[in-house]
Protein backbone atom coordinates (compact mmCIF):
# COMPACT_ATOMS: atom_id res chain seq x y z
CA UNK A 1 0.00 0.00 0.00
CA UNK A 2 2.86 2.91 0.97
CA UNK A 3 4.53 1.74 -2.81
CA UNK A 4 1.48 2.91 -4.27
CA UNK A 5 1.03 6.18 -2.13
CA UNK A 6 4.60 6.74 -2.67
CA UNK A 7 4.19 6.50 -6.40
CA UNK A 8 0.89 8.28 -6.55
CA UNK A 9 2.69 11.37 -4.66
CA UNK A 10 5.74 10.84 -7.42
CA UNK A 11 3.60 10.97 -10.45
CA UNK A 12 2.18 14.30 -8.72
CA UNK A 13 4.98 15.93 -8.27
CA UNK A 14 6.22 14.78 -11.62
CA UNK A 15 3.20 16.51 -13.10
CA UNK A 16 3.17 19.78 -11.12
CA UNK A 17 7.35 19.95 -11.95
CA UNK A 18 6.22 19.30 -15.15
CA UNK A 19 3.69 22.34 -15.81
CA UNK A 20 6.46 24.72 -13.67
CA UNK A 21 8.37 24.16 -16.86
CA UNK A 22 5.88 24.82 -19.09
CA UNK A 23 4.93 28.18 -17.38
CA UNK A 24 8.78 29.32 -17.31
CA UNK A 25 8.53 29.07 -20.79
CA UNK A 26 5.34 30.58 -21.85
CA UNK A 27 5.08 33.79 -23.37
CA UNK A 28 9.01 33.03 -24.75
CA UNK A 29 8.96 33.62 -28.94
CA UNK A 30 10.01 31.12 -31.19
CA UNK A 31 11.02 30.52 -34.58
CA UNK A 32 8.19 27.31 -35.15
CA UNK A 33 5.66 30.02 -34.56
CA UNK A 34 7.13 33.51 -35.83
CA UNK A 35 5.31 33.73 -38.98
CA UNK A 36 2.55 32.93 -37.99
CA UNK A 37 2.21 35.15 -35.29
CA UNK A 38 3.83 37.90 -38.14
CA UNK A 39 0.77 37.33 -40.35
CA UNK A 40 -1.78 37.50 -37.40
CA UNK A 41 -0.62 40.41 -36.36
CA UNK A 42 -0.76 42.03 -39.54
CA UNK A 43 -4.25 41.14 -40.40
CA UNK A 44 -5.10 41.90 -37.10
CA UNK A 45 -4.46 45.44 -38.14
CA UNK A 46 -6.25 45.79 -41.46
CA UNK A 47 -9.40 43.97 -38.98
CA UNK A 48 -9.10 47.02 -36.72
CA UNK A 49 -8.88 49.55 -39.34
CA UNK A 50 -12.49 48.69 -41.02
CA UNK A 51 -15.24 50.49 -39.32
CA UNK A 52 -17.87 49.45 -41.50
CA UNK A 53 -19.82 46.19 -41.91
CA UNK A 54 -17.44 44.15 -43.45
CA UNK A 55 -17.26 40.19 -45.22
CA UNK A 56 -14.61 38.03 -43.54
CA UNK A 57 -13.26 35.60 -45.14
CA UNK A 58 -12.38 32.45 -42.46
CA UNK A 59 -10.25 29.63 -42.41
CA UNK A 60 -6.55 28.36 -42.93
CA UNK A 61 -4.21 28.72 -45.67
CA UNK A 62 -6.63 27.62 -48.21
CA UNK A 63 -8.02 30.92 -47.63
CA UNK A 64 -5.01 32.90 -47.38
CA UNK A 65 -3.78 31.51 -50.54
CA UNK A 66 -7.01 30.64 -52.69
CA UNK A 67 -9.40 33.95 -52.42
CA UNK A 68 -9.51 37.58 -53.95
CA UNK A 69 -10.32 39.80 -50.96
CA UNK A 70 -10.31 43.06 -53.72
CA UNK A 71 -12.89 41.13 -56.10
CA UNK A 72 -14.95 39.93 -53.36
CA UNK A 73 -15.27 43.56 -52.13
CA UNK A 74 -15.91 44.75 -55.66
CA UNK A 75 -18.68 41.86 -56.10
CA UNK A 76 -20.30 43.24 -52.73
CA UNK A 77 -19.55 46.90 -52.44
CA UNK A 78 -18.48 45.25 -48.69
CA UNK A 79 -14.72 46.05 -47.19
CA UNK A 80 -12.82 42.69 -46.82
CA UNK A 81 -10.50 41.01 -44.28
CA UNK A 82 -8.78 38.26 -45.43
CA UNK A 83 -8.36 35.95 -41.44
CA UNK A 84 -6.93 32.71 -43.11
CA UNK A 85 -3.68 31.65 -41.87
CA UNK A 86 -2.75 28.33 -41.28
CA UNK A 87 -4.93 24.85 -40.64
CA UNK A 88 -2.38 24.03 -38.40
CA UNK A 89 -3.97 26.50 -35.85
CA UNK A 90 -6.70 24.33 -35.49
CA UNK A 91 -10.78 24.61 -35.57
CA UNK A 92 -11.14 26.22 -32.47
CA UNK A 93 -7.61 28.61 -32.44
CA UNK A 94 -9.30 29.93 -36.59
CA UNK A 95 -12.51 29.93 -35.24
CA UNK A 96 -11.11 32.54 -32.24
CA UNK A 97 -9.16 34.42 -34.82
CA UNK A 98 -12.03 35.66 -36.67
CA UNK A 99 -14.42 35.78 -33.73
CA UNK A 100 -11.74 38.66 -32.35
CA UNK A 101 -12.33 40.70 -35.10
CA UNK A 102 -16.13 40.30 -35.94
CA UNK A 103 -18.58 42.90 -34.80
CA UNK A 104 -22.59 43.10 -35.69
CA UNK A 105 -23.59 43.67 -39.08
CA UNK A 106 -20.65 41.38 -40.51
CA UNK A 107 -20.76 38.28 -42.68
CA UNK A 108 -18.23 35.63 -42.18
CA UNK A 109 -16.99 33.08 -45.45
CA UNK A 110 -16.16 30.05 -43.18
CA UNK A 111 -13.89 27.88 -45.50
CA UNK A 112 -12.60 25.19 -43.25
CA UNK A 113 -9.88 23.09 -44.53
CA UNK A 114 -11.75 19.49 -44.82
CA UNK A 115 -10.70 16.51 -43.46
CA UNK A 116 -8.96 18.22 -40.94
CA UNK A 117 -10.48 21.33 -39.72
CA UNK A 118 -14.46 19.11 -39.80
CA UNK A 119 -12.61 16.09 -37.89
CA UNK A 120 -11.11 17.85 -34.92
CA UNK A 121 -10.96 15.53 -31.92
CA UNK A 122 -9.79 18.04 -29.15
CA UNK A 123 -5.61 16.56 -29.56
CA UNK A 124 -3.02 19.58 -30.31
CA UNK A 125 -0.94 19.68 -33.10
CA UNK A 126 2.71 21.19 -33.31
CA UNK A 127 1.67 24.41 -34.73
CA UNK A 128 -1.15 24.79 -32.33
CA UNK A 129 1.21 23.97 -29.33
CA UNK A 130 3.49 26.08 -30.15
CA UNK A 131 1.64 29.55 -31.10
CA UNK A 132 -0.90 29.26 -28.27
CA UNK A 133 2.21 28.86 -25.59
CA UNK A 134 4.06 31.67 -27.22
CA UNK A 135 1.34 34.10 -28.18
CA UNK A 136 -2.08 33.26 -26.89
CA UNK A 137 -2.00 31.26 -23.73
CA UNK A 138 -5.13 32.69 -22.35
CA UNK A 139 -7.06 30.82 -25.43
CA UNK A 140 -6.34 27.21 -23.18
CA UNK A 141 -8.87 29.28 -20.92
CA UNK A 142 -11.13 28.38 -24.05
CA UNK A 143 -11.01 24.84 -24.18
CA UNK A 144 -12.65 21.74 -22.24
CA UNK A 145 -10.57 20.56 -19.34
CA UNK A 146 -9.77 17.51 -21.39
CA UNK A 147 -8.45 19.49 -24.50
CA UNK A 148 -6.58 21.10 -21.48
CA UNK A 149 -5.28 18.17 -19.90
CA UNK A 150 -4.61 17.04 -23.38
CA UNK A 151 -2.81 20.05 -24.43
CA UNK A 152 -0.18 19.79 -21.79
CA UNK A 153 0.45 16.42 -22.28
CA UNK A 154 1.02 16.36 -25.78
CA UNK A 155 3.69 19.24 -25.34
CA UNK A 156 7.03 17.95 -26.68
CA UNK A 157 10.41 18.61 -24.85
CA UNK A 158 12.04 19.69 -27.52
CA UNK A 159 9.21 22.67 -27.77
CA UNK A 160 9.84 23.59 -24.20
CA UNK A 161 13.67 23.57 -25.01
CA UNK A 162 12.97 25.75 -27.96
CA UNK A 163 10.84 28.08 -25.99
CA UNK A 164 13.75 28.83 -23.10
CA UNK A 165 15.94 29.37 -26.03
CA UNK A 166 13.53 32.31 -27.59
CA UNK A 167 14.57 31.04 -30.93
CA UNK A 168 11.89 34.00 -31.98
CA UNK A 169 11.51 37.29 -32.07
CA UNK A 170 12.20 38.49 -35.11
CA UNK A 171 10.15 38.75 -38.34
CA UNK A 172 10.53 36.39 -41.15
CA UNK A 173 11.37 38.44 -44.07
CA UNK A 174 11.97 35.76 -47.03
CA UNK A 175 10.01 32.49 -48.13
CA UNK A 176 6.31 32.08 -49.19
CA UNK A 177 4.98 32.04 -45.88
CA UNK A 178 5.06 36.06 -43.77
CA UNK A 179 3.64 39.38 -43.22
CA UNK A 180 5.90 40.48 -46.13
CA UNK A 181 4.00 38.36 -48.71
CA UNK A 182 0.55 39.58 -47.67
CA UNK A 183 -1.12 42.63 -48.93
CA UNK A 184 -3.66 45.21 -47.78
CA UNK A 185 -6.87 42.61 -47.65
CA UNK A 186 -4.55 39.90 -45.84
CA UNK A 187 -4.21 37.60 -49.39
CA UNK A 188 -1.27 36.30 -50.29
CA UNK A 189 0.53 38.09 -53.14
CA UNK A 190 3.33 37.13 -55.11
CA UNK A 191 2.09 33.22 -56.18
CA UNK A 192 1.75 33.96 -60.18
CA UNK A 193 5.28 32.29 -60.83
CA UNK A 194 5.29 28.66 -59.83
CA UNK A 195 8.62 27.37 -58.99
CA UNK A 196 9.34 24.00 -60.41
CA UNK A 197 9.84 22.30 -57.31
CA UNK A 198 6.43 23.22 -55.90
CA UNK A 199 4.92 21.28 -58.43
CA UNK A 200 7.23 18.44 -57.80
CA UNK A 201 5.97 18.87 -54.00
CA UNK A 202 2.60 19.13 -54.54
CA UNK A 203 2.83 16.06 -56.66
CA UNK A 204 4.57 13.83 -53.46
CA UNK A 205 1.89 14.93 -51.27
CA UNK A 206 -0.51 12.24 -50.10
CA UNK A 207 -3.85 12.45 -51.15
CA UNK A 208 -6.66 12.71 -48.20
CA UNK A 209 -8.54 10.76 -46.69
CA UNK A 210 -12.66 11.44 -46.61
CA UNK A 211 -13.99 8.55 -43.88
CA UNK A 212 -17.87 9.19 -42.89
CA UNK A 213 -17.05 7.99 -39.35
CA UNK A 214 -14.68 10.69 -38.95
CA UNK A 215 -17.65 12.89 -39.35
CA UNK A 216 -20.00 11.55 -36.36
CA UNK A 217 -22.27 14.29 -34.34
CA UNK A 218 -20.84 13.65 -31.35
CA UNK A 219 -17.23 14.75 -32.23
CA UNK A 220 -16.34 17.75 -30.00
CA UNK A 221 -16.04 20.08 -33.03
CA UNK A 222 -19.36 19.97 -33.85
CA UNK A 223 -19.71 21.54 -30.43
CA UNK A 224 -17.26 24.03 -31.33
CA UNK A 225 -19.00 25.22 -34.61
CA UNK A 226 -22.91 24.93 -32.76
CA UNK A 227 -21.32 27.53 -30.36
CA UNK A 228 -19.94 29.62 -33.07
CA UNK A 229 -22.94 29.97 -34.30
CA UNK A 230 -24.63 30.39 -31.35
CA UNK A 231 -22.16 33.34 -30.90
CA UNK A 232 -22.72 34.77 -34.11
CA UNK A 233 -26.29 35.18 -34.23
CA UNK A 234 -26.43 36.36 -30.64
CA UNK A 235 -24.26 39.21 -31.73
CA UNK A 236 -25.75 39.90 -35.37
CA UNK A 237 -23.07 38.18 -37.59
CA UNK A 238 -24.12 36.12 -40.10
CA UNK A 239 -22.12 32.85 -41.22
CA UNK A 240 -21.99 31.00 -44.69
CA UNK A 241 -19.92 28.06 -45.13
CA UNK A 242 -18.05 28.34 -48.46
CA UNK A 243 -16.54 24.78 -50.26
CA UNK A 244 -12.40 25.07 -49.95
CA UNK A 245 -10.29 25.28 -53.00
CA UNK A 246 -8.25 21.86 -53.24
CA UNK A 247 -6.06 19.59 -55.66
CA UNK A 248 -8.41 17.02 -57.98
CA UNK A 249 -7.60 13.66 -57.43
CA UNK A 250 -9.24 10.67 -59.04
CA UNK A 251 -9.54 8.92 -55.35
CA UNK A 252 -11.95 12.08 -54.31
CA UNK A 253 -14.78 11.19 -56.70
CA UNK A 254 -16.14 8.14 -54.52
CA UNK A 255 -16.58 11.00 -51.20
CA UNK A 256 -19.68 12.21 -52.68
CA UNK A 257 -21.29 10.76 -49.51
CA UNK A 258 -18.63 12.02 -47.07
CA UNK A 259 -19.69 15.74 -48.57
CA UNK A 260 -22.96 15.40 -48.65
CA UNK A 261 -23.11 14.42 -45.01
CA UNK A 262 -20.72 17.28 -44.09
CA UNK A 263 -23.21 20.14 -45.26
CA UNK A 264 -25.70 17.60 -43.25
CA UNK A 265 -24.18 18.40 -40.37
CA UNK A 266 -23.41 21.49 -40.52
CA UNK A 267 -27.60 22.12 -41.76
CA UNK A 268 -28.08 20.65 -38.23
CA UNK A 269 -26.45 23.24 -36.27
CA UNK A 270 -27.97 26.22 -38.75
CA UNK A 271 -24.74 27.05 -40.98
CA UNK A 272 -25.59 26.53 -44.45
CA UNK A 273 -22.74 25.42 -46.93
CA UNK A 274 -23.68 26.63 -50.58
CA UNK A 275 -22.55 24.53 -53.64
CA UNK A 276 -20.63 21.30 -53.85
CA UNK A 277 -17.04 20.80 -52.39
CA UNK A 278 -16.56 18.68 -55.19
CA UNK A 279 -16.93 20.65 -57.81
CA UNK A 280 -14.15 22.92 -56.47
CA UNK A 281 -11.45 20.92 -56.55
CA UNK A 282 -8.57 21.88 -59.41
CA UNK A 283 -6.53 20.93 -61.91
CA UNK A 284 -2.36 20.91 -60.88
CA UNK A 285 -2.33 23.23 -62.63
CA UNK A 286 -3.78 26.02 -60.84
CA UNK A 287 -1.84 25.38 -57.93
CA UNK A 288 1.53 27.33 -56.00
CA UNK A 289 2.78 24.59 -53.32
CA UNK A 290 0.52 22.16 -51.36
CA UNK A 291 -2.62 20.55 -52.66
CA UNK A 292 -4.68 23.28 -50.70
CA UNK A 293 -2.87 26.67 -51.73
CA UNK A 294 -3.88 28.45 -55.05
CA UNK A 295 -1.57 30.12 -57.82
CA UNK A 296 -2.49 33.27 -58.87
CA UNK A 297 -4.63 32.25 -61.76
CA UNK A 298 -6.59 29.32 -59.77
CA UNK A 299 -7.23 32.21 -57.23
CA UNK A 300 -8.88 33.95 -59.57
CA UNK A 301 -10.94 31.77 -60.42
CA UNK A 302 -12.15 30.08 -57.47
CA UNK A 303 -12.80 33.40 -56.06
CA UNK A 304 -15.03 34.28 -59.04
CA UNK A 305 -16.93 30.55 -58.82
CA UNK A 306 -17.12 31.58 -55.13
CA UNK A 307 -18.91 34.91 -55.68
CA UNK A 308 -21.38 32.99 -58.21
CA UNK A 309 -22.43 30.63 -55.65
CA UNK A 310 -22.94 33.41 -53.13
CA UNK A 311 -25.08 36.09 -55.40
CA UNK A 312 -27.10 32.85 -56.22
CA UNK A 313 -27.83 32.42 -52.61
CA UNK A 314 -28.88 36.00 -51.41
CA UNK A 315 -25.50 36.71 -49.27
Amino acid sequence: MKFFISLLIGMVIAIVLWVLVIIGEIHNPTISSQWVYDVLSAKYKIAKSIKEPKIILCGGSSVLFGLDSKMIKNAFDRPVVNMGVNAGLQTPLVLQTCKSVAKSGDIILLALEYPDLYEYNGKPNAQSISYILSHYPSFLLQLTPLEIVTFVWDIPLSRVIEGYQKTGGKPITFGPYGAHRIDGFGDETDTKRVPKEYIDGIKNEKSKVFDIANLDSSNIVWKKLQKFKKWADENGIKIVAIPVSMLKEKSYSHSSRYFALLKKRLDDIGIKMVGNPIDFFYSIKYFYNTIYHLNDKGRKIHTKRVIELLKNSNL
